[in-house]
């Protein structure tokens, strides 16, 4: 599975280590977020529905506003 997230609210790289920091501490989840363009891009070994990426990057301070 690969998504790549646009989320709003990252000010910071730092915002954007934290964010990447929590995604990948979902087992089988590999995530890099890219601060410049907002986007976070997870590459998984099983499906995660949108709804539990959304809160994902909800609990860490952000809106996951696209999902694809």
């Amino acid at each position: 599975m690969k998504k790549t997230i646009k989320v709003e609210g990252m000010k910071c790289e730092h915002c954007a280590a934290k964010l990447e920091q929590m995604l990948n501490t979902v087992e089988g989840v590999t995530a890099r977020v890219d601060f410049p363009t907002c986007t976070a891009t997870l590459e998984a070994d099983h499906d995660i529905p949108d709804d539990d990426l959304r809160g994902m990057v909800d609990f860490a301070g952000y809106k996951a506003v696209e999902i694809c």
